[in-house]
């Protein structure tokens, strides 16, 4: 009978250090979903906004991301230092596509070839923007309001800062944006 209280704590130990660790989407055995699940999916993020800090809403230096679902999947980041946004771009895409983790209920979007744009500094030429390939953004329970959680994993390395942000997962603050987030550069996250 021993064995079963230690069994049970060092179960929770383990879990509690898997929500600490970065996630790795190659740790998930991953399938298209779907076109109805698909659909499910979006229809129930269509329209929402989501953000985070790192370490925080006031801290300096500071990161901040922000996941828009009004049209396709927006993904915004920017890097503050003393109080002022010293980097800002913006990836965003109509369409993404939809997987699930076999078991679990964490989902997984990618968007291929999204329009990039750095908004602060402001790029010198057209091909002053970021390289987003390897951007994954994994949802964990979006059907439970209040339970959501994200993940944004740079799959390949080679993000410009502030990513990773949040490489495990993180519960996003909903963000009342009617129509969408759409301000001007260096006012994210203010």
């Amino acid at each position: 009978m021993r064995s079963i209280p230690a069994f049970g704590a060092f179960l929770l130990l383990v879990t509690v250090s898997a929500c600490d660790n970065p996630l790795d989407p190659r740790d998930f055995t991953w399938t298209l979903v779907s076109l109805r699940q698909a659909a499910s999916v979006k229809a129930e993020l269509k329209g929402r906004v989501f953000q985070q800090y790192d370490p925080s809403r006031t801290g300096d230096p500071r990161k901040s991301i922000v996941l828009d679902f009004h049209k396709g999947l927006s993904v915004w980041a920017q890097h503050s230092e003393g109080g002022a946004p010293a980097s800002e771009w913006r990836a965003r895409h109509d369409y993404y596509w939809v997987e699930k983790a076999h078991g679990h209920p964490v989902y997984r979007f990618d968007f291929r070839n999204p329009t990039v744009e750095r908004l602060v500094p402001e790029p010198k030429d057209s091909l002053d923007v970021p390289d987003v390939t390897g951007l994954i953004v994994l949802v964990r329970d979006y059907f439970k309001e209040d339970e959501i959680q994200f993940a944004l994993v740079d799959s390949v390395g080679h993000l410009p800062p502030p990513f990773p942000v949040f490489a495990g997962w993180t519960r996003f603050m909903e963000l009342d944006a009617v129509g969408g987030f759409d301000l001007p550069a260096g006012k994210l996250g203010r």
